[in-house]
């Protein structure tokens, strides 16, 4: 068999190459009943719970983004103290700074979506954030903006967050990544 070098020098000093015989393909499972699972759990538990590879690559993203500091400025000041500072090393009771920004940045990483809300006076400061789990989420279109976002338990909207048609405002946070659909 000729080197590529030689089919090369060969092909441009204008000879022909002649064909190689095709390798053969077999195909597998063609035209069996085969079934797809597209949940987010289902994704979850397949894609990122049993594949070792998922796994470890949704990791070091979200581990790396967790260890990265947030800095708050004023103008160009950077501030030592803030109530954004201290809401965002302390999100909630139970969580802290970096577990609440990897299982976050790991949300949005498996599902492209990430949902945060905020939890205090409705006009006043956040007192502490949660994640909502995305699969449980749906979003009500409106005419412009979402005029919804609603939480869903088995079928039940356990709780529904209004978003002002003017300014877009909601005590939900969507974060998401682009999708073509």
């Amino acid at each position: 068999m000729a080197s590529f070098g030689e089919r090369l020098r060969y092909l441009f000093a204008g000879g022909a190459e002649t064909k190689q015989a095709a390798p053969v393909v077999q195909y597998h499972g063609v035209g069996s009943d085969v079934s797809y699972k597209t949940g987010y759990a289902d994704l979850a538990n397949e894609g990122y719970q049993k594949n070792a590879i998922v796994y470890r690559c949704v990791n070091e993203i979200a581990n790396g983004i967790a260890q990265t500091p947030m800095l708050v400025y004023s103008d160009d000041q950077e501030l030592d103290s803030h109530p954004l500072i201290s809401l965002l090393r302390a999100p909630a009771p139970t969580t802290g700074y970096a577990e609440f920004f990897q299982s976050m940045v790991s949300q949005l990483l498996l599902s492209g979506n990430a949902f945060i809300v905020r939890s205090g006076p409705d006009a006043g400061e956040p007192q502490e954030l949660y994640l909502l789990r995305p699969d449980r989420m749906r979003i009500k279109p409106g005419k412009h903006l979402p005029s919804a976002y609603e939480y869903v338990i088995e079928g039940r909207v356990v709780e529904r967050y209004m978003v002002d048609p003017e300014t877009g405002y909601s005590e939900v946070k969507h974060l998401k990544l682009w999708n073509p659909l």
